[in-house]
């Protein structure tokens, strides 16, 4: 890539994707670790007591709690000797 590519880049592209980091920013901020680490521990609990977790969202896509329940299955259970107990998502 050449230097003057640099003039010809999308500036609405650049704009977009200046808004979503201040967006992503202003949200990770908001986020309590007091309650980031409340929420942990309930999954602990759910993961030692063999508990089924139930993931759900009010409204919009299902794709997010879909993810988060196959993450808990196979990225937070990958390597140990158990899973959690289904992750259910609705």
């Amino acid at each position: 890539m050449k230097e003057g590519d640099l003039a010809n880049r999308n500036p609405m592209l650049h704009e977009r994707f200046a808004h979503y980091c201040e967006g992503l920013t202003q949200a990770l901020r908001a986020i309590s670790a007091e309650r980031l680490e409340d929420l942990v521990r309930l999954l602990e609990s759910a993961y030692h007591e063999r508990r089924q977790v139930f993931v759900f969202r009010n409204g919009g896509s299902g794709s997010m709690p879909s993810h988060f329940a196959c993450d808990l299955n196979k990225g937070v259970s990958y390597g140990r000797e158990k899973r959690f107990a289904s992750p259910l998502a609705i």
